[in-house]
């Protein structure tokens, strides 16, 4: 393919792709991408011409295979270099440019929710990243890319939103491994959410502070210790309304609760049905 983008080499390639309206509506979609090989004359600039394309007007996702890339974005000036990711939102104002050889995949990516799929990124990991087991996460965006123009816009969908939850939940993080402290604090959780545990509890059994079980939580599920204990006592709850006749004190209280007004209060918040709507199938 021949590229009229200066510092772009000619063993690049970049690929179109049309979404459908009904997978703008409903799906994740690629509306360009490629893989560059460039040289120190590569720059791009939010406010030109070429910058303004509405295909551009999407997310942005980099992973730079080698060299460097420097992103102005957000306020900020960041080098991005080998296995590193960035991720951006290409409405805001940004430039970028190489000062030698650059090898990296890139995609133009939109659709369904992926607007909190980068506010999180961005508040949890930030524009420029490594990411853990990055092999996975090269093999599928060049999945994306090689097939963008062959496969069907559920089959681009599922890989994309892979690529989103890789990049804010790495593979490697939710491997059950004896030697992982959120794997052993989620299985202690699992055995125990009946009785009167809390997260200093929960940090107390795995020898870790509750700050840093709280960070590790975060960054590995998306979701705080304390959020884990009451969805493990929910989840419990839903399924003993179900199959018992038990009264919904005796299950606040079999589920780890000490009062039955602050069960229904946790219940109904997370499920948004009380325990007695739920278990006449109203919720």
């Amino acid at each position: 393919m021949v590229l009229e983008e200066i510092g772009v080499c000619d063993t690049s390639v970049k690929y179109f792709c049309t979404p459908s309206e009904f997978a703008k509506n409903m799906f994740y979609y690629i509306t360009r991408c490629g893989h560059y090989f460039c040289n120190r004359d590569y720059t791009f600039t939010w406010d030109s011409e070429h910058g303004r394309l509405p295909s551009r007007m999407t997310y942005l996702l980099f992973y730079i295979k080698s060299g460097s890339l420097t992103i102005k974005y957000g306020g900020r000036t960041q080098r991005a270099t080998s296995r590193q990711v960035i991720f951006i939102d290409c409405r805001l104002p940004h430039e970028y440019w190489t000062n030698g050889d650059l090898e990296f995949l890139w995609l133009h990516l939109d659709g369904s929710n992926i607007g909190q799929f980068h506010d999180e990124i961005a508040k949890t990991r930030g524009t420029v990243f490594s990411v853990e087991k990055s092999d996975i996460l090269y093999t599928l965006i060049e999945t994306a890319i090689t097939t963008s123009y062959s496969s069907s816009e559920i089959e681009r969908s599922q890989l994309l939103y892979r690529i989103l939850c890789e990049l804010l939940i790495p593979t490697v993080s939710i491997a059950y491994k004896s030697d992982n402290m959120v794997a052993r604090a989620m299985e202690y959780i699992g055995s125990h959410y009946m009785e009167n545990i809390n997260v200093s509890t929960v940090a107390s059994h795995i020898n870790i502070s509750t700050s840093h079980l709280s960070r590790l939580f975060k960054q590995w599920t998306a979701c705080p210790p304390y959020e884990f204990i009451i969805l493990a006592r929910i989840t419990r709850a839903k399924q003993m309304l179900c199959t018992t006749s038990l009264s919904v004190k005796e299950i606040a209280y079999a589920v780890g609760y000490n009062s039955e007004v602050n069960f229904i209060t946790s219940f109904t918040a997370k499920v948004g049905a009380s325990p007695g709507n739920f278990r006449k199938g109203l919720g």
